[in-house]
């Protein structure tokens, strides 16, 4: 398979525009937020052009929220930035167009160790389902997220079997550091047996419209 061309500088140029910032500052900060600026499947093209170059050595947290990235883009993101060894301590992917595939792609790189230090996953108003809750679930078990803190999976197509997989793993004691689940309130049996598996473990869960 030959290697994608890197981006233009008039690519780049447009990327930043459209975000607002600066190659400059983005050399600098510590934290990203490109929230609700329009991002797509191939800006995050653009964002691993950065990372690759050393551009994000500085990036702990990294916000992508309501924009229009879908597995591909999410697939490009985590495969680039985990190549580049960025050590993120967050990461936040709400509101876009995410599905069980980006989810996989995630579990997959995290199995080669990448995104140990990563404290903060936001995957809430996504299109995941149960399928991608028991891949992460899976791979949680595997001892990937190590450091994961804070998970956040609400307004997703969670049903009955991905909530019974995290009560699963709750009750045998996965994520070790773990602190609070951010997840959608539903009528399922299964989550009675989050609640609890959550209590024991003294993990926060939170219960989203």
């Amino acid at each position: 398979m030959s290697s994608r061309q890197i981006s233009s500088s008039e690519e780049v140029d447009a990327f930043f525009e459209k975000v607002g910032s600066s190659i400059e500052y983005v050399r600098s900060a510590t934290e990203l937020n490109w929230y609700n600026r329009s991002l797509t499947d191939a800006d995050c093209q653009i964002i691993v052009d950065l990372a690759t170059s050393g551009s994000l050595s500085h990036t702990r947290r990294i916000s992508l929220v309501n924009n229009c990235i879908t597995d591909k883009g999410i697939s490009d993101l985590i495969f680039g930035i985990a190549s580049s060894q960025v050590q993120l301590d967050a990461i936040f992917l709400g509101g876009n167009y995410i599905g069980d595939a980006g989810l996989t792609a995630l579990v997959s790189v995290c199995l080669t160790g990448s995104f140990s230090t990563l404290t903060a996953l936001d995957l809430t108003h996504n299109k995941i389902s149960d399928v991608g809750v028991m891949e992460l679930v899976e791979g949680l078990g595997e001892g990937i997220l190590p450091q994961l803190a804070e998970l956040s999976l609400y307004s997703n197509q969670i049903g009955a079997e991905g909530v019974d997989a995290l009560a699963t793993a709750c009750a045998q004691g996965v994520a070790a550091n773990l602190r609070t689940i951010f997840i959608s309130h539903s009528s399922h049996e299964s989550l009675n047996v989050l609640v609890e598996a959550c209590r024991m473990r003294c993990i926060d869960l939170v219960h989203m419209p």
